[in-house]
């Protein structure tokens, strides 16, 4: 059954297509604006928001730390989830049933959910939080604090 999971390859909707192109197009653009970032742009910035640009760098550290734990937590709801889906579908052959057609289909397209899933949920978390580091290093560079 998992060979034939295999032989069939998995297939990746249209939909998933545009969703992580859409995914890696923002965190371009993020990484591409906080570039842009300099002197110039910090007193815009601090004449704007009528704060220092110290704030920015706590609310971002502050959301840093929130990013990871729910990045942690979703994962770990994902996988459970599957495990246990997988387990309902495996309980009649666990019991010595024959599998049908439909439930070994059925088992292929969760193992491909799970797989894209995860993924895309490790990919673009890893990426978010690359660039939310090195967001995070320009303002202290901007603020003169050491990296």
């Amino acid at each position: 059954m998992i060979r034939r999971c295999l032989a069939e390859g998995i297939q990746f909707s249209a939909g998933w297509l545009l969703f992580i192109l859409g995914c890696v197009t923002l965190i371009a653009v993020e990484k591409f604006r906080v570039r842009q970032w300099d002197q110039v742009w910090r007193e815009q910035w601090e004449r704007k928001h009528g704060r220092s640009l110290d704030t920015l760098r706590t609310k971002k550290a502050r959301f840093l730390r929130v990013f990871r734990l729910g990045w942690a937590i979703a994962g770990a709801f994902i996988v459970g989830s599957e495990i246990l889906i997988g387990l309902e579908v495996f309980a009649p052959a666990i019991r010595g049933v024959t599998l049908t057609e439909l439930q070994i289909l059925e088992f292929c397209r969760r193992a491909e959910a799970v797989i894209l899933f995860l993924s895309i949920f490790l990919v673009g978390g890893a990426l978010a939080v690359r660039n939310l580091k090195s967001g995070l290093k320009k303002l202290d560079e901007l603020l003169g604090r050491p990296s």
